[in-house]
């Protein structure tokens, strides 16, 4: 393996944040100067531009605003804030099983709302005075309902066989697409196989497993998976930090992804698809924070540069990037530099593919937060 990784533009393109500065700072004045209403109107500007006006009522007081397989519904009083979200359907069959896993999400998982049983039917839920809507709890709150409604009703629908109380809004992308897609999706598969296998066979285990995690969330962040591909993606990133002897991860990581050489196109397509969103899973972060997560990785690969370690260097850069790219959304100007960087190192030779993205990743951590 004499060349680095291959970059592919995300099917959705780039997906940084713009414009978001000002929009934040509304939030935070708003609730300064302790228009508490006008915090949470400003929050879901922040969030989406237009479902305030697309989604809420002639007084801005009720929203329904849909977000992947639920709705988020938004009630603002004169002195309180309820949120909630439709989940599941109580099924017939395992009830008990099901409620003893959702007793373990609300203890372990929820910190700020909780699921509640009404009538047969399961809802995320949170209610609280309207002066305790701080921006940041705020944005916890809807985080915290978004994604693990999105996350827990694919397993709970195949394990327990519940229902959806709301259907969800799925654009599908043409026959055509999705066997592009899938092709793309084999190829970065295989690639990835190709490295596990080369750092295998050298016993560079530690490395071996890092370069798996570069593939996998290189894969999730181009084709952005839904449902059943994105639990088995998120589940093999999981496991690769696991206890357990490198080697030993490294083995684990080669079965999983001859485990997605082998998925049909059929089972892809049903995971990859276009939602209404109103929050990432990725949580938004900006420069100094950014440069704190890039930090460590970065001073690793500097000093491989320096003594010609140009592989390991590469690693811990790509690692860096796209590690950052599968757990946060960032500033649009930020992900175009990084991004040009991927693309300038794609498939280049060692030397010049650490060379490329240490030169991206150095232009982010000179950066000013004025320069965001």
């Amino acid at each position: 393996m004499n060349t680095s990784h291959l970059y592919q533009e995300p099917i959705a393109g780039l997906v940084g944040l713009t414009d978001f500065t000002n929009r934040w700072q509304a939030v935070l004045d708003s609730y300064r100067d302790k228009k508490y209403r006008d915090t949470i109107i400003n929050f879901l500007h922040y969030l989406d531009p237009g479902v305030v006006d697309k989604y809420g009522g002639a007084d801005k007081s009720e929203f329904a605003i849909p977000h992947g397989s639920t709705i988020i519904n938004i009630s603002i009083t004169d002195s309180r804030v309820r949120i909630s979200a439709p989940f599941l359907r109580v099924p017939e069959k395992r009830v008990n099983a099901l409620l003893r896993q959702l007793t373990e999400i609300n203890f372990s998982v929820l910190f700020l709302s909780q699921i509640v049983l009404e009538d047969g039917n399961l809802h995320f839920r949170v209610e609280f005075p309207l002066e305790l809507c701080e921006p940041y709890k705020l944005y916890d709150i809807f985080w915290e309902i978004c994604v693990n409604a999105d996350h827990y009703d694919d397993l709970f629908i195949e394990k327990f066989q519940a229902e959806r109380i709301y259907t969800p809004k799925i654009t599908r992308y043409s026959t055509k697409e999705l066997e592009g897609f899938h092709e793309g999706f084999l190829s970065h598969v295989n690639e990835g196989l190709e490295y596990l296998h080369y750092f295998r066979d050298n016993r560079w285990y530690d490395m071996g497993v890092e370069s798996g995690l570069i593939s996998l969330m290189k894969i999730n962040c181009i084709f952005s998976p839904k449902g059943f591909l994105s639990n088995e993606i998120g589940n093999a990133i999981g496991a690769s930090y696991g206890k357990t002897p490198p080697a030993e991860r490294l083995d684990n990581q080669c079965a999983f992804f001859e485990k997605l050489k082998a998925l049909p196109l059929e089972k892809f397509a049903d995971s990859i698809y276009r939602t209404e969103s109103l929050i990432s899973v990725r949580k938004h972060a900006f420069l100094p924070g950014i440069k704190t997560e890039l930090e460590n990785y970065f001073t690793n690969a500097e000093k491989d540069i320096s003594s010609s370690a140009f592989m390991s260097a590469v690693i811990f850069l790509l690692y860096d990037i796209y590690s950052l790219y599968n757990r946060f959304l960032i500033p649009r100007t930020l992900e175009e530099i990084l991004s040009g960087g991927l693309r300038a190192a794609s498939g280049k030779d060692w030397q010049t593919a650490a060379q490329e993205l240490f030169k991206a990743v150095s232009t982010v951590m000179q950066l000013q937060p004025s320069s965001e």
